[in-house]
């Protein structure tokens, strides 16, 4: 709820801006089946005073209640049992909703921050509304259905308050006289803002009253909670003695991983570091290689040449086919070399992938204890009971998730065996797929519509070999999760589950896991099926070296004879013949450094793929220790340890276990409970100065309530009853008129309305003619109206009980409100309406109302 000072500020600020005359002018009403209006009529309404004149029943006072209604009033304060009351009915006509609808001039862009706040355009006039129906009630701005806060807001805005003293009816002047002093004190409350103050008082002495009960229960606590301490503070050391050897052995089993991290860290480090070097050897000379092939081809073709002059001097081509046969034999221990390689690369895949095998056999701790039961119902882990393409695996491997290791069994009492017995071997937790229980579950039609879809390989399950038996575990692991190319192949589907064949993962509710991960090496599931392959490949190699030995032995036999013809021949072409065993020994010594260095490059060959399985197996001893390491887990501190080796580390860790098992049984609790209930003893002594001084400042914030409160009645009870002199004088031409409380000194007693017109004796509202006294309460009723002037003001029938003269003063007092806003007046008092500046005039015809303009020149 605002304070006083709030509701001083905004009423100064409407104020100033009705006397500068900025706030927004009503233009028109319009009034469309409601009550005596059967038919759709626009009133404009300009500025100065408007009348409104006709007979008794015409429906004058409906325009009244037609502002009241748009502007959110209920019908018992408009003549009418409920709302649907309201809507025009007649014995000639009938409507079935009264709609109505006020226009206000917005060009100076008053209204705009109700606008701005509820996401209106800008518009230079404004128009709000409110229809009924028999069946519905609704709020419209700008002719859209809106919120009754939106309405409040623009009025709020345009300084109309509907609930407000600035609609005045007959009634309400004369209630004036017949109220007491105590329900008239009520309207310089409800104007001071006295509610307010009084629901904070009522507050404080709330919390005066809980803040007592507060103190008696610290007290009650304090008490209980010394007598506790001293039992707790044995129990808390021994906690704090074993709490601290706990921390000792965790940050020695922190220790102990990072240091065997360290160390796997350092040795991967120093094997990537020499595959680098024995890379860019091995591509060094790799280029050496191709070189020599060059130098190698040169040198033939220079034999060659060298052999053709040779046959023209012999005709014979004996020395090409010398050298052919060299050549094919030295094809040959090239193929038999590049086989021997082969075999030697088979050999090493073998060793890689029966490693990989035996590391996938690695299963948890809780898994081989359960293993170790051997009984005909345990089948395996799930990933021992399948067999998967490379190609498909890392997609697999995180379609399956955890229950890569889950152990498949034929029933659910054979589950039950295995989990009890790895809780009786303390082995961890494990999760067992009993066959018998497995719901087989049929694939979604959505996730069958988007296999259709390009870039979906196919479900999951069908991607993997298993035996039918197991059918039901890897159906509820896999369920109906699509293998897709991509992300991009899934990427406008949803409600599906999705894997890529780089690991990205998408859940049926949309939760999308990916990024780069470690890879896994190929080869582990089926490794045997692939050992065995290579073996068989090897078999065969080793049948062509068989078979290519032969061909060279033959070969071998036949360039013997050859050479043996040869150097017959020689004979008549010697010089020729000795430059080309020159050129014959070059060759041969390229080709034997060619063969050096093709063995070297075959020796590094075959370090990298070393260098590389010992990368992988860092790797893998590495992502295995790592997962031992938690890195949210600050709880010790193990910095200390990590100078030492893991030998030491083990020795002292054990000797720090001993000590534990030694001290007995301890309540951990007793280091919580006991700081707990020292810190509350503290607390309670604290928390009664605390509650006492509380209870002091509430006690001083009541008093000060009540002062501000009664600064402020008295206050605004003096602003009222000046406006109400001046306006008393204004009406009756002098005398004197005030306010006062019937006891000044209490803030509750009534008020009392002092008027003494001109020339009389007569000191109170009630000692007044009948005249006199409207004119009185008028004057009280108008000066209520000046502490939140209205740029909007309407009356309705206040002349009624007024002879000419009076009605005169009357008239005069509303020309002069109406220089600064718009006066509505109903009337039948002649001397007011002369006053007016324009006239309306109602009439009643065919049970329904009509309004027209009347010309003043004519009255």
């Amino acid at each position: 709820m605002p304070t006083h000072d709030a509701h001083e500020e905004d009423r100064a600020f409407k104020s100033e801006r009705c006397r500068n005359g900025s706030m927004p002018r009503v233009t028109k009403l319009v009034v469309d089946g409601f009550k005596s209006f059967s038919r759709k009529t626009a009133i404009p309404l300009y500025g100065g005073m408007t009348a409104v004149v006709g007979e008794n029943g015409s429906g004058k006072s409906n325009i009244i209640e037609a502002l009241e209604f748009v502007m959110g009033q209920r019908s018992s304060h408009m003549r009418a049992g409920n709302m649907h009351h309201l809507i025009h009915a007649s014995s000639q006509t009938s409507k079935d909703a009264a709609m109505v609808t006020l226009h206000l001039d917005n060009r100076d862009g008053a209204l705009q921050p109700a606008f701005e706040e509820f996401g209106y355009s800008p518009a230079a006039e404004v128009t709000i509304s409110r229809k009924i129906t028999p069946s519905s009630a609704t709020y419209k701005c700008m002719g859209a259905n809106c919120k009754r806060q939106v309405i409040d807001r623009i009025l709020e805005l345009a300084g109309i308050d509907p609930t407000g003293p600035h609609i005045i009816k007959q009634e309400e002047v004369t209630n004036i006289v017949r109220k007491s002093p105590t329900e008239r004190r009520g309207l310089i409350d409800d104007l001071a803002g006295i509610t307010e103050y009084e629901q904070k008082k009522q507050v404080a002495f709330q919390e005066l009253s809980e803040v007592e009960e507060k103190l008696k229960e610290q007290e009650i606590i304090l008490e209980e909670r010394s007598q506790h301490l001293e039992k707790l503070k044995k129990e808390k050391e021994t906690a704090e003695k074993y709490k601290k050897l706990e921390s000792t052995r965790d940050a020695l089993d922190k220790a102990i991983v990072k240091v065997r991290e360290q160390y796997l860290q350092e040795q991967l480090n120093k094997a990537r570091e020499k595959y680098e070097k024995t890379k860019q050897e091995y591509d060094e000379l790799s280029g050496n290689l191709s070189t020599e092939d060059d130098s190698l081809e040169e040198k033939e073709q220079e034999i060659e040449e060298l052999d053709k002059s040779i046959a023209a001097e012999q005709g014979s081509n004996l020395v090409k086919d010398i050298e052919q046969l060299k050549s094919a034999i030295a094809r040959k221990r090239d193929e038999m070399k590049m086989k021997e390689r082969e075999i030697h690369t088979l050999n090493q895949s073998i060793e890689e992938l029966q490693q990989m095998q035996q590391r996938r056999d690695n299963a948890p701790k809780a898994v081989n204890a359960a293993l170790q039961l051997q009984e005909d119902g345990i089948y395996g882990r799930l990933q021992d009971l399948m067999n998967v393409p490379d190609r498909f695996a890392t997609a697999i491997e995180t379609a399956a998730g955890k229950h890569m290791q889950s152990l498949v069994v034929s029933d659910r009492s054979v589950a039950t065996r295995c989990i009890q017995h790895v809780k009786q071997q303390g082995a961890g937790r494990i999760t067992v797929l009993p066959l018998d229980k497995l719901q087989s579950r049929r694939p979604s039609q959505k996730a069958q519509e988007t296999l259709q879809q390009p870039g979906i390989i196919d479900y999951a399950v069908n991607l993997i070999n298993y035996d039918t038996a197991y059918s039901s575990a890897f159906s509820f692991v896999l369920h109906d999760t699509l293998v897709a190319e991509n992300l991009e192949a899934v990427k406008d589907v949803d409600g599906i589950a999705a894997v890529t064949l780089d690991g990205d993962f998408v859940s049926k509710g949309g939760v999308m896991t990916g990024g780069v991960q470690k890879r896994r090496r190929s080869g582990g599931y089926g490794a045997q099926e692939k050992v065995r392959e290579k073996e068989a490949h090897i078999a065969e190699l080793r049948q062509e070296m068989d078979s290519v030995q032969d061909e060279i032995e033959e070969l071998q036999t036949e360039l013997e004879r050859k050479s043996h013809q040869q150097e017959q021949e020689e004979q008549s072409s010697h010089s020729l013949w000795e430059k080309r065993k020159a050129l014959t020994k070059e060759l041969d010594e390229l080709r034997q450094q060619r063969a050096d260095n093709y063995s070297q490059v075959s020796q590094l060959r075959t370090q990298l793929q070393q260098l590389e399985s010992s990368i992988s197996h860092f790797i893998n001893e590495l992502e295995q220790v790592q997962q031992q390491d938690d890195p949210a887990d600050n709880t010790s501190d193990h910095t200390q340890y990590l100078d030492m080796s893991v030998e030491e580390l083990q020795q002292k860790r054990n000797r720090t276990i001993k000590q534990l098992n030694a001290t007995g049984p301890v309540n951990m609790r007793a280091i919580e409970e006991y700081a707990t209930y020292q810190q509350a003893y503290a607390d309670a002594q604290q928390k009664v100065e605390t509650i006492t001084q509380e209870k002091e400042e509430i006690e001083q914030l009541i008093a000060d309530i009540e002062e501000k409160k009664t600064e402020v009645f008295f206050s605004t009870l003096q602003t009222v009853s000046d406006h109400f002199h001046t306006i008393f004088q204004r009406l009756f031409g002098g005398g004197e008129a005030a306010l006062h409380l019937e006891n000044s000194d209490d803030l509750q007693s009534g008020l009392v309305i002092s008027a003494q017109p001109p020339h009389t004796q007569v000191a109170t509202i009630d000692s007044l003619s009948g005249g006199e006294k409207t004119l009185t309460a008028l004057a009280f009723v108008m000066a209520l109206q000046e502490l939140e002037p209205s740029p909007f003001y309407v009356m309705d029938e206040i002349d009624a009980q007024l002879d000419n003269e009076n009605a005169q003063k009357v008239a005069y007092l509303l020309n002069a409100y109406a220089e600064q806003a718009q006066v509505l007046l109903i009337s039948h008092n002649q001397e007011t309406i002369r006053h007016a500046h324009r006239i309306y005039g109602v009439s009643l015809v065919d049970g329904a109302s009509q309004i027209r303009a009347i010309d003043l020149t004519e009255h």
